[in-house]
């Protein structure tokens, strides 16, 4: 197998193979180097505290009235471009996710890496989430930009209230 510069294809075939808890770290790193910064630990604060948010960390894992779905609550649409957000970032997507049509049936660890790969490429999301980890702006304020898209409801204020503070 050939490999390009970032070695994606050695990766690709070990990713392909199993199911490995660090894919979301391997996401996370692609982003520490890009905004060149020390730490991205606070993401995973994040992407818990908007588990929380979405799905009560997993509990709800289909939205009623939409077609959000996940632990994150990835409509069928973003689902499909978390997959190639992820391809993006890490130069390849594992064959268990590419196949896989219903969010609901991958791990946690892989719902947290297309997050992650969601998250970081969405337009203008370098500044927002550099801000973010430089303690600039709030998590909400990734939370309103990168997931919710548009202007919150009351209700949505009160969760985000609850469950997506600073905890820094």
């Amino acid at each position: 197998m050939e490999s390009d510069k970032d070695g994606a294809s050695s990766l690709m075939s070990l990713f392909s193979v199993r199911q490995d808890t660090r894919l979301p770290d391997l996401v996370l790193e692609k982003v520490r180097r890009r905004l060149r910064v020390d730490d991205v630990s606070k993401l995973n604060t994040l992407a818990m505290q908007i588990a929380g948010m979405e799905s009560d960390y997993g509990k709800n894992l289909k939205n009623p009235e939409s077609s959000a779905k996940g632990i994150w609550q990835f409509t069928d649409a973003s689902y499909k471009t978390a997959k190639n957000r992820l391809k993006n970032v890490i130069g390849f997507i594992p064959e268990r996710i590419s196949k896989q049509e219903d969010i609901r049936k991958l791990s946690e660890t892989d719902q947290r890496a297309l997050f992650f790969a969601h998250l970081s490429e969405d337009k203008m999301s370098d500044g927002k989430i550099y801000d973010y980890l430089e303690g600039k702006v709030g998590p909400e304020k990734l939370y309103e930009f990168h997931h919710y898209k548009g202007k919150p409801t009351k209700e949505t204020k009160k969760r985000m209230k609850e469950r997506v503070r600073n905890p820094y």
